[in-house]
């Protein structure tokens, strides 16, 4: 797992986070008050695999499969898909993330495959 937070200048996201290969591992991205504008799931090396991206506005630690998530992101097998937000989402204490195989708010299962995503965030 490799997760990097660069600048944006000159967008409305001035920062964004990218995975490059989620798990059910939880990242913690940003802190305090973000607004979350834009979602990348790429899921594209998994044929057979729907891929659930869940997003939690906690401070505290979040436990994959039990904490229930405040947005969940379905991404298709083999596909690549994005969400946008015009006001950005707003999460008052960063974002925790985590990527399984099953909806809802239970589930631990990670991909297979690599599934990178990306949180463009201000």
């Amino acid at each position: 797992m490799a997760l990097s937070d660069g600048a944006l200048p000159g967008q409305i996201s001035d920062t964004k986070a990218e995975e490059t290969d989620a798990t059910s591992t939880v990242n913690t991205i940003g802190s305090g008050t973000v607004y979350l504008d834009q979602v990348r799931i790429d899921n594209s090396s998994n044929a057979n695999d729907i891929v659930y991206l869940k997003l939690y506005d906690t401070g505290s630690s979040v436990t994959v499969g039990t904490t229930v998530p405040d947005f969940i992101f379905p991404c298709p097998a083999s596909e690549v898909v994005q969400f946008s937000f015009e006001p950005g989402g707003k999460f008052a204490n960063g974002i925790k993330a985590a990527v399984v195989l099953e909806a809802g708010a239970g589930g631990t299962t990670s991909p297979t495959n690599d599934v990178p995503y990306v949180l463009a965030y201000h």
